[in-house]
């Protein structure tokens, strides 16, 4: 099941003017005090950062994103920058990014786990900020073998969590079962409408139910039934809804195997994942990897942007 693990849970006696105060007298004079920075950042939740940043333009008539712009640099500076953000602007940032880039495995990371909630606000965000249509944006640069897909995901009519309804599970498998894979990425498809209309634990109890049944998961399926270009982007969404805390243990893998490490991605899915699951990421990791993920991005790394990611990974470190 869906886990909420997460590594940064914020402070219990939180006062944003203290924190603000804190930011401010780190950056005074000449220099700034980058272990102040990086313990203010990481010890507070996405909640409370955004509070801090209201505060301290009220205080000191500032931006603070500003300030930090023009204290820091590298990627200490696009990590602190990130962890300022909002939620949904970290994520119509992540979708603008990667619409640009027709980077279609990134946007159907971001558009997969979000919540009807969600969905709403990143539209209206993106509108206001980027001055296009999100879905219109979208659909014209993604290739038309996903499409029903991005269509599917961009609905945000999906129902809220609820208990656990383990009888709509195995109806939502054999219905899956029934039909023939490739059929599945067509629009109004059995698979299309359970990723628009389940909330992401049923969607779980749904996949786990058709491995009982089929001895093959719906990643495993899609890989062996379907081909050509778009396979890739439906496994993946297909591994995120399966176990989302595996999937983002396997890219962090990647991202650090690379011959270049995939830095912008890294902080992404650390900062992201910070409240969310983080702490199952990192058992994850380990499991699969015999590697404790702290020493890897401690090997890959180094000076400040070192030492700002491994607080979010161990806040208490």
């Amino acid at each position: 099941m869906i886990s909420c693990q997460g590594t940064i849970n914020g402070v219990s006696n939180f006062n944003a003017e203290r924190a603000a105060t804190k930011l401010h007298r780190a950056m005074r004079g000449i220099g700034s005090d980058e272990r102040v920075i990086i313990e203010v950042l990481t010890s507070h939740s996405n909640y409370q950062r955004q509070e801090m940043k209201q505060q301290y333009k009220t205080i000191y008539k500032r931006s603070l994103v500003k300030e930090l712009k023009e204290e820091l640099g590298g990627l200490f500076e696009d990590t602190c920058l990130a962890l300022l953000k909002s939620h949904t602007e970290q994520q119509i940032d992540c979708l603008y990014n990667a619409i640009k880039g027709v980077d279609e495995k990134c946007i159907v990371e971001t558009l997969c786990l979000q919540t009807g909630t969600d969905l709403k606000d990143v539209h209206e965000l993106f509108k206001t900020k980027y001055n296009k249509d999100l879905d219109d944006y979208l659909l014209s640069k993604v290739n038309e073998g996903i499409r029903p897909l991005i269509k599917a995901l961009l609905i945000y009519g999906r129902e809220p969590n609820a208990d656990p309804d383990l009888e709509l599970a195995e109806k939502d498998a054999l219905d899956l079962a029934r039909t023939e894979p490739s059929t599945w990425v067509v629009e109004n498809s059995i698979f299309l409408k359970l990723l628009t209309s389940r909330n992401p634990i049923q969607q779980q109890l749904a996949f786990q139910a058709y491995e009982r049944n089929t001895n093959s998961s719906v990643p495993d399926t899609i890989n062996s039934k379907l081909s050509g270009p778009s396979k890739e982007v439906y496994v993946t969404v297909a591994k995120l809804v399966e176990d989302p805390s595996q999937y983002f243990a396997e890219e962090l893998r990647e991202c650090l195997q690379d011959t270049t490490t995939n830095d912008d991605k890294v902080i992404n899915i650390l900062v992201s994942r910070s409240e969310v699951d983080l702490q199952d990421i990192k058992e994850k990791y380990r499991e699969k990897y015999q590697r404790h993920l702290v020493d890897e991005i401690a090997a890959d790394t180094s000076g400040d942007y070192k030492k700002i990611l491994l607080r979010i990974i161990e806040p208490s470190a």
